[in-house]
């Protein structure tokens, strides 16, 4: 179980998601540096949703074709770590 995550859905978009009281730069680094897991972080060009939600920045698990079952595995197992309690 992942705790802590906050999910953004719009209605037509497949939901990004974030970690709370973990700075997004911080969590990409740490999820490339502990884990070897790329994710994005930043604005992406969404500076007005990030202003309506209180944040000034994202990191979003964009998961697509091309990542296998064993990579969203990884990606979880990261975000399980304890480090990031």
């Amino acid at each position: 179980m992942i705790s802590d995550v906050f999910f953004i859905i719009p209605p037509t978009a497949d939901p990004p998601s974030r970690l709370r009281n973990i700075h997004p730069t911080d969590l990409a680094t740490f999820l490339d540096q502990q884990h070897g897991v790329a994710i994005r972080s930043g604005h992406h060009c969404a500076q007005p949703l990030h202003r309506h939600l209180g944040d000034s920045a994202s990191a979003p698990a964009s998961p697509h074709l091309y990542n296998t079952v064993e990579d969203i595995d990884d990606f979880t197992r990261a975000l399980n770590d304890g480090q990031l309690l």
